[in-house]
């Protein structure tokens, strides 16, 4: 069928085979570890059974910040920490970290954070040793904001948000680490307002007969 296939001899033969081979490389696409891209060598260096030439490296891990949904081979993941409370002050050290390739070449420590409440949310990094800088990211990894010495060489981020899930990343102005405070400013909860009381009618007195 002038694919380049030979539907006879092809080592990937079986009474099934169609004889395709969508990338014309030689190799027949039920036995080809790469249908999407040419690779007659099919070299596949781990044994995973997709070749080199379409392997994509990346995090497995659906909880990681960096989670790669399309990855064959797994690389380096960055972990998302445990959740900010509102009105408390968390406290963290970068020194020891790893470093990634998000922001600054600084180490980094990631939080999730839950909006409930939609309204004005800050997050303050005074108070820390080390020039913080912050970014704020919202349910699908956009970066919304960042900000840099906002209170001296520490970081403050104002942000009007809407209920959902966001990541705030805490990390060092260019390589810098070392120890900060974190803490998530929210707006109070709205109260509902109760329904006013009503008082009771009282009862009409009968006519008198004439």
């Amino acid at each position: 069928d002038g694919d380049g296939c030979n539907d006879c001899t092809s080592g990937s033969y079986n009474v099934s085979d169609d004889g395709s081979d969508n990338d014309y490389d030689g190799v027949c696409d039920t036995g080809d570890n790469c249908i999407q891209t040419q690779n007659a060598d099919q070299m596949d260096w781990d044994g995973d059974g997709v070749g080199n030439a379409c392997e994509i490296v990346g995090c497995y891990e659906s909880e990681a910040f960096n989670y790669n949904p399309d990855a064959t081979d797994s690389g380096n993941c960055i972990d998302v920490m445990a959740g900010i409370p509102c009105g408390v002050t968390l406290y963290g050290d970068t020194r020891f970290s790893p470093q990634s390739a998000i922001g600054h070449p600084s180490s980094e420590h990631i939080y999730r954070f839950e909006v409930t409440t939609s309204g004005i949310h800050e997050f303050i990094t005074c108070g820390s040793d080390f020039d913080t800088y912050l970014r704020l990211y919202d349910t699908n990894k956009n970066e919304i904001r960042s900000n840099d010495d906002a209170c001296g060489s520490a970081a403050v981020i104002s942000q009007n948000l809407t209920s959902g899930t966001y990541y705030v990343l805490v990390e060092g102005y260019s390589d810098i680490s070392g120890t900060y405070e974190l803490t998530a400013s929210c707006p109070a909860p709205l109260m509902p307002i109760p329904d006013p009381v009503q008082e009771p009618e009282e009862p009409e007195e009968p006519e008198e007969a004439q």
